[in-house]
Protein backbone atom coordinates (compact mmCIF):
# COMPACT_ATOMS: atom_id res chain seq x y z
CA UNK A 1 0.00 0.00 0.00
CA UNK A 2 1.71 3.16 -1.15
CA UNK A 3 5.11 4.39 -0.09
CA UNK A 4 5.53 2.27 3.05
CA UNK A 5 5.19 -1.05 1.14
CA UNK A 6 2.97 -2.83 3.62
CA UNK A 7 0.59 -5.67 2.88
CA UNK A 8 -3.14 -5.14 2.75
CA UNK A 9 -3.69 -8.15 5.00
CA UNK A 10 -1.52 -6.55 7.70
CA UNK A 11 -3.35 -3.23 7.48
CA UNK A 12 -6.68 -5.07 7.59
CA UNK A 13 -5.76 -6.80 10.84
CA UNK A 14 -4.32 -3.62 12.40
CA UNK A 15 -7.29 -1.41 11.50
CA UNK A 16 -10.20 -3.90 11.54
CA UNK A 17 -11.04 -2.90 7.97
CA UNK A 18 -11.85 -5.57 5.43
CA UNK A 19 -9.30 -6.52 2.81
CA UNK A 20 -11.96 -5.90 0.17
CA UNK A 21 -12.51 -2.31 1.35
CA UNK A 22 -8.77 -1.65 1.49
CA UNK A 23 -8.33 -3.01 -2.03
CA UNK A 24 -11.04 -0.67 -3.30
CA UNK A 25 -9.33 2.26 -1.57
CA UNK A 26 -5.94 1.30 -3.04
CA UNK A 27 -7.28 0.90 -6.55
CA UNK A 28 -9.32 4.10 -6.17
CA UNK A 29 -12.50 2.28 -7.20
CA UNK A 30 -14.44 2.71 -3.95
CA UNK A 31 -17.92 4.11 -4.56
CA UNK A 32 -18.01 5.82 -1.18
CA UNK A 33 -15.53 6.65 1.56
CA UNK A 34 -16.35 5.96 5.18
CA UNK A 35 -14.87 8.67 7.40
CA UNK A 36 -14.40 6.20 10.26
CA UNK A 37 -12.34 3.98 7.94
CA UNK A 38 -10.29 6.94 6.76
CA UNK A 39 -9.72 7.95 10.37
CA UNK A 40 -8.41 4.45 11.21
CA UNK A 41 -6.08 4.55 8.20
CA UNK A 42 -4.83 7.99 9.21
CA UNK A 43 -4.11 6.73 12.72
CA UNK A 44 -2.23 3.72 11.31
CA UNK A 45 -0.14 5.78 8.88
CA UNK A 46 0.28 8.74 11.28
CA UNK A 47 -1.38 11.30 9.02
CA UNK A 48 -4.20 13.79 9.31
CA UNK A 49 -7.33 14.29 7.26
CA UNK A 50 -7.88 17.94 6.42
CA UNK A 51 -11.35 18.91 5.26
CA UNK A 52 -11.79 22.18 3.40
Amino acid sequence: MGEQQVRIVNIASETALSRAALTLFCKETAQQWDLAAIDRLCERFDCQLVLF
